[in-house]
């Protein structure tokens, strides 16, 4: 599961600059509309589906009490589940294509919602799903961009379909909670130091972007009965690019028990490396650990 708080300084195009209006960023949500016609998804949020692209700019918009013109009015999310998953959301009783495809758009906005209820909870401050103004819009495809490694090589051209099922979500959210009174920014980072008592507790303020993958990943799992292989995890693909040589080793040792444990499809270990293979032993070697 791919889940990234978008930073319009670093990643993704202009449409996602957020210190103006929404407009720019709800009309470029709205690209596949011309080519889907009658077939094409309408926004939608907690409460309702069939919402227009008018309406979510007059909403966004209109809720940015006391903010300047160079703060942030709103800020996006993507929701990329991977092809294990998608076949998951897709598995119905009597099977099809179509079917699938339906299964699948139904049930990535069902988890939309329950991932803003993990964004909610992720500030600390006492806040649930309500409290926060979203709209989100399915889309079904990806088209390449400039820095991709298949364009860079000559193999495809920018602005061209990426092959496979790429369906995902855009989230296009206030700055201002429901109630047009309190800031929430999720590229505000959590600091040990930053303390402040809620509810009679301490509590850190800002937003834990690690913590918030982790559990809607969780919350994925549990919500569609996902049995997820350890080396899909956020936890694995974050251990094996920032931690320690030990954690490594220990995340390793993780995943080899879970080879030996359940017959799980593996994205790294090929069957030549089967069960009599000791994995953590070779992760040591090539990491010149001795312990």
């Amino acid at each position: 599961m791919y889940i990234k708080v978008i930073n319009p300084k670093t990643d993704g195009t202009k449409a996602y600059d957020n210190k103006g209006s929404s407009r720019v960023v709800v009309n470029y949500l709205s690209k596949e509309d011309q080519e889907l016609g009658a077939d094409k998804e309408m926004f939608f949020n907690r409460d309702k589906d069939m919402i227009s692209a008018g309406e979510v700019v007059e909403d966004i918009d209109g809720n940015t009490a006391k903010l300047g013109k160079g703060d942030a009015k709103f800020y996006t999310l993507a929701i990329s589940p991977d092809d294990n998953e998608l076949s998951h959301l897709g598995k119905t009783p009597t099977g099809g294509t179509g079917q699938a495809r339906a299964g699948q758009s139904r049930g990535l906005k069902e988890y939309t919602k329950t991932v803003m209820d993990e964004y909610a909870k992720n500030f600390n401050r006492d806040l649930s799903g309500k409290d926060i103004k979203w709209y989100a819009k399915l889309e079904y495809n990806r088209y390449y961009k400039g820095k991709d490694r298949e364009v860079r090589a000559g193999g495809a051209k920018q602005g061209d379909l990426k092959p496979g099922n790429n369906m995902h979500v855009h989230v296009i959210i206030s700055r201002k909670d429901m109630s047009n009174s309190k800031k929430l920014s999720p590229l505000a980072n959590e600091k040990g130091g930053n303390n402040s008592i809620l509810n009679g507790r301490k509590v850190q303020r800002g937003f834990n972007r690690d913590q918030f993958k982790e559990r809607t990943e969780k919350a994925f799992d549990g919500q569609f009965n996902y049995s997820r292989n350890i080396q899909e995890s956020y936890r694995y693909f974050n251990t094996m690019k920032n931690g320690s040589a030990r954690d490594k080793v220990e995340m390793m040792e993780l995943s080899a028990d879970q080879q030996m444990r359940v017959p799980v499809k593996s994205k790294e270990l090929t069957q030549k490396e089967g069960p009599g293979e000791d994995q953590p032993k070779k992760i040591k070697r090539s990491l010149g650990i001795h312990f």
